[in-house]
């Protein structure tokens, strides 16, 4: 991907890391396939050419987390043909790690191998927010290099 291709899938809407080591661009313009909405790559903010070290897909969820859970159990069932049963690791329901005094869940599985850690890996995840926390509930469905993580 060119500079010319990154700036026409919204270069001006790219956000950066805390530390700024990674810049992710929203890909708005290729939702043709109507599956998410929304989409996003990463990548290392020096890197020129524009190497992917994680692309994410969102579907929004607001208040409805059995609908969230649905289709997140469809795509692990998708997934699961594709990995052997001990590259899958399914955390369950877990207080999410940002809003650990809250009412803040996620419900997530890693395809990937979890004794080498940090690894590529493939993350299906329900966020089920606060109502407290401004966020939305959503499910996410990200592509992960090891170099990301």
């Amino acid at each position: 991907m060119s500079y010319i291709e990154i700036a026409c899938f919204g270069w001006e809407k790219a956000t950066s890391t805390p530390n700024k080591k990674y810049t992710k661009i929203n890909l708005e313009e290729l939702r043709d396939i109507n599956s998410y909405d929304g989409l996003s790559a990463t990548f290392k903010t020096s890197d020129k050419k524009y190497k992917i070290t994680s692309l994410e897909g969102i579907i929004w969820y607001q208040n409805k987390n059995d609908s969230c859970l649905k289709k997140r159990e469809e795509i692990i069932n998708d997934l699961s043909n594709l990995f052997d049963e001990n590259e899958k690791y399914d955390a369950g329901k877990t207080v999410h790690w940002a809003e650990k005094n809250s009412f803040t869940y996620d419900y997530y599985i890693f395809f990937g191998n979890p004794d080498n850690w940090p690894i590529d890996h493939i993350l299906v995840s329900c966020y089920d927010w606060s109502k407290d926390s401004g966020f939305y509930d959503h499910l996410r469905l990200a592509i992960t290099s090891e170099e990301y993580m």
